[in-house]
C-alpha cells in the first residue's frame, strides 16, 4: 500500500526540523526581522526607517486579506534586494507563529504564467507548515481570488548549497518526486504587478497540496512526464514537465543557486516545487480539481466557501 502524502512528508520533516535553526537563529524574536548578515549584491535602495515602514504594511496587507494595492505603487524606490527581505521577514514572522519551514518553491518558471502575470522571470518563496492542505478540501470563501496549478514536488534526501548546483547534483541529491498542486491566493486580482510584489508577497503561495505517491527519480525524464489538470470533471489544461524551464531538474538547481547568493541553501527533507506546466486556473468555492500525471499520480483538491 501506499504511503499518503502526509505520512511521507512526516518522515521527511522530522529529518529537516533538526535543521530549521539556521533559519530560525536568523530572526530577530521582538519584530521578525532576518539578521541583515545576507550577501546582497544588488542595491538596497530602502534606509532602515523605511524598509521597517515597508515591512509594517506588508503585514496589514497580509492580515487584512483585502484587494492588496501594487508595492511600487507605496514604495517606489523598493528594490529586489529589498523585496527578498520583506519576503524574510514575512517568513520570519509565521516561524515566530508557530508554523515551520517545509521547503521552498519556484514560481513563474513556464512562460505560460509569466505571460498570464506579465512578468518576466521566475521568483522563488518559501513554504511553511500551515500551507500544507492534507484534507483534500480546503476554503477559500475569504480570498480575493483562487488560482490552481499544477507542479512537480522533490523531495530532497541530501542539502543542495550553491552556487554551482548542476542538474546531476540534484538527480543525487533527491529521494524522490510527487505530483502537486499549488494553491494561489491573488489578493489584487488579474492585474499586472511588478516582481518586487511577488517576492514580497511570498510568490502569493496560499496553499499546496501533494498526491500520494513518491517515485524515485531514476526511472523518469521529467521533461516528458505529462499531466491533464480537470476542473468539475472537464479538462481545462494539459502539459509536459518541459515547460517549467526546460525540465523540473534544473529548477531545483536554479533555486539553490538562487539562494545561494542571500547564504541560503536547500536541505534534506524539504519539499521544492518547480512551478506551474501550464496556465493556471481560477477556481470558486463549490469546485473540484484534479490533476493526473502520466507516472506521479493524481493530487485533487475540492474548495468549500
Amino acid at each position: 500500500m501506499c504511503e499518503t502524502s502526509w505520512l511521507i512528508l512526516n518522515r521527511h520533516l522530522i529529518k529537516f526540523r533538526r535543521r530549521e535553526s539556521a533559519f530560525i537563529g536568523s530572526v530577530n524574536r521582538k519584530s521578525a526581522e532576518p539578521a541583515l548578515n545576507l550577501r546582497l549584491d544588488g542595491p538596497v535602495a530602502l534606509s532602515p526607517p523605511q524598509f521597517l515602514a515597508a515591512k509594517k504594511w506588508l503585514f496589514e496587507q497580509i492580515d487584512a486579506k483585502a484587494p492588496s494595492p501594487e508595492i511600487m505603487e507605496v514604495f517606489p524606490d523598493l528594490s529586489v534586494d529589498d523585496a527578498f527581505r520583506l519576503q524574510f521577514a514575512l517568513i520570519g514572522r509565521r516561524i515566530l507563529q508557530g508554523e515551520t519551514i517545509i521547503g521552498m518553491k519556484a514560481a513563474l518558471t513556464a512562460k505560460s504564467m509569466q505571460a498570464f502575470f506579465q512578468v518576466s522571470e521566475p521568483s522563488p518563496g518559501y513554504l511553511t507548515s500551515d500551507l500544507l492542505a492534507t484534507a483534500g478540501e480546503m476554503a477559500i470563501g475569504q480570498w480575493v481570488m483562487t488560482i490552481v496549478e499544477p507542479e512537480i514536488a522533490f523531495i530532497l534526501c541530501h542539502k543542495l548549497e550553491g552556487p554551482g548546483v548542476t542538474t546531476v547534483d540534484v538527480l543525487h541529491a533527491t529521494e524522490g518526486v510527487m505530483a502537486a498542486i499549488e494553491i494561489g491566493h491573488l489578493r489584487y486580482g488579474m492585474e499586472k504587478r511588478s516582481l518586487q510584489q511577488f517576492l514580497a508577497y511570498n510568490t502569493l503561495n496560499g496553499a499546496i497540496a501533494l498526491g500520494h505517491r513518491m517515485v524515485a527519480l531514476r526511472d523518469l525524464d521529467l521533461r516528458m512526464e505529462g499531466m491533464v489538470m480537470e476542473v468539475d470533471g472537464q479538462p481545462v489544461g494539459s502539459g509536459t514537465g518541459v515547460e517549467a524551464m526546460g525540465d523540473p531538474v534544473a529548477v531545483v538547481a536554479w533555486l539553490a543557486n538562487t539562494m545561494a547568493r542571500f547564504e541560503r541553501c536547500l536541505e534534506p527533507g524539504m519539499v521544492i516545487i518547480t512551478g506551474s506546466i501550464i496556465k493556471g486556473a481560477i477556481v470558486q468555492p463549490g469546485q473540484h480539481v484534479r490533476v493526473e500525471f502520466t507516472h506521479l499520480g493524481a493530487v485533487e483538491m475540492e474548495f468549500k466557501e
